[in-house]
Order: structure tokens, then sequence, then C-alpha cells
């Protein structure tokens, strides 16, 4: 009798407010649904409440419009560049210089992983920790790792690149760069040769991107979250597992220009590895 009493005086409450109620479940109905599933199961509770409105899905955001890549080797017009997204990250540049070094330290290693697929050494990380902090850049320091002796020598290593490798690095290039690269020319080269291409590529876009910090912004944007959403398994734990777009906007609309070019770098290097593993 007394559940009898509790039940009627809720859907007394419920049909006396569900005129009302035309918005997403907020308020009394969040707190009353979960006791209701309990006594009366969902499709009760769902007769007295209406059904539970879904939780909204990720933020489709569009790719902006991509610039041509017409970059030579030479071109030194990027390093005159004075937009709005190098003025981003002043926060970082004011940390105590303890804390600076020790997220120096976190890239270096994130580097190495992501790119070598080993561990950086002790020597590693003295030597371009020194380059980061003598006033070098995360992106002088990434084309440092891929262009030295020990990098090359993993290019000449004889694998071939697994199918799942090329076939998603055929799309990738074609949405994200606007280039198609056939799956022959791709075999030429083992998985260190095509991370390294494709992400010197990647980071040539970021450059074009640049003029307009906005499309830059996106860019990132756009392919963090379907790197999330296509790799879960990868990101546990960090905000790279978002799948939702607006999330990775809104963290590149104030994040160190140099700290989104990297953790661009990272992810698609990552990514490319998992692939490869993945035959």
């Amino acid at each position: 009798m007394k559940r009898l009493i509790v039940l009627l005086s809720i859907a007394l409450i419920s049909f006396q407010a569900l005129a009302q109620d035309a918005y997403p479940e907020t308020g009394w109905k969040a707190s009353v649904r979960p006791l209701l599933m309990k006594i009366v199961g969902e499709k009760g509770t769902n007769g007295l409440l209406g059904e539970a409105p879904l939780p909204p899905g990720p933020t489709e955001i569009p790719l902006p419009a991509l610039p041509k890549l017409e970059r030579k080797n030479t071109d030194a017009s990027v390093y005159k560049m004075d937009s709005e997204l190098r003025k981003q990250g002043k926060e970082f540049d004011a940390l105590p210089a303890e804390k600076r070094r020790s997220y120096e330290v976190a890239y270096l290693k994130e580097l190495f992983q992501a790119t070598r697929r080993a561990p950086a050494r002790e020597e590693d990380l003295a030597k371009w920790l020194n380059v980061l902090e003598g006033g070098g850049t995360r992106e002088g320091v990434y084309r440092g790792v891929v262009l030295d002796d020990v990098y090359a020598s993993l290019e000449n290593y004889e694998e071939q690149p697994s199918a799942k490798l090329l076939t998603w690095t055929q799309a990738f290039t074609k949405k994200y760069l606007a280039l198609a690269f056939s799956e022959e020319a791709l075999k030429q080269g083992n998985l260190f040769f095509i991370k390294r291409v494709v992400t010197e590529k990647v980071l040539e876009m970021l450059d074009a991107l640049e003029a307009k910090p906005e499309d830059f912004r996106v860019w990132y944007a756009v392919m963090s979250a379907q790197l999330a959403t296509e790799f879960p398994n990868i990101w546990k734990g960090t905000i790279r597992a978002n799948p939702d777009a607006q999330v990775h906007l809104n963290w590149a609309k104030k994040a160190h220009l140099q700290h989104i070019k990297s953790d661009a770098v990272i992810k698609l290097q990552t990514v490319m590895n998992g692939l490869q593993d993945a035959q």
C-alpha cells in the first residue's frame, strides 16, 4: 500500500507538470527518473515521464577550404608571419621555469616514442631540452629528430607497410591535405618513411592555414575529433580521446601554436604506428 501511494504521488506530480515540460530533461524529471526506474522499470517510467532525451552527440564541424600546398623548401615566409595564433599560449610562457621544463620533457618523451618507436635516452632528452630552452621550437626539434642518422637508418629498415596503413594514409591525405598518394608510391618506403613524408605535408598545411587562424584551428579540431573517434583505445583517459570537435577547437583557441602543431604530429605518428601493427 505504501509503495502504491508513492507511485500515485509521483504520477500525479508528473502529469501535472507534463504539459509544461517541453524541454530536454532537467530538474525534477532528472531526479525522479532513477527512482521510478527501480520501482516500475523502464517501460513504466517512460509511460509516466516520457522517454528520456538522448544526450547530445559530438559537435559536427566542417573542414575549412584547403589551400593548395605550394611551399618550397627555401620558402621562409612562414617565419615572418605574425598571426594571432602566435599570441596564444602566454600562460605557458609565464609558468615557472621548472614547470615549463617538465612539460617539455614530457613532450620529448612522447615525440621519441611516436617517431622512433623507442624511449628517448637521457642524452637525447638533455640535448633537445637544451635546444627548447635556448629558444628552439617543438617543430624544429621534430625535424631534427627525423632528419638525423638514426631516423635515416629506420627508414632503410626493410618492412612492408601494412594494408591498413596504406588505405588509411591515402584517405587521410586526400581529406586533410587534398593530395593523392598512389598505393604503389607509398609502398616504395616503410612506415618511418611514410610517417615523415605525411607529417611534413601536415606541417606545410598548418603553415598555409596560419594566415586564416580560425581555419587553422578548425582543421586541427576536425582532425583530432576523427582520430579520437577512429582510435579510441589509443587515447584513453586524455582529452585526445574526446570525439567532439568543439572540445578540440576550444583548446586550439588558447593553446600555444607550437603545442597545437606538436600535438598534431604526435597524434598522427602514433596512429600510423598502430595501423602498421594491425597488419
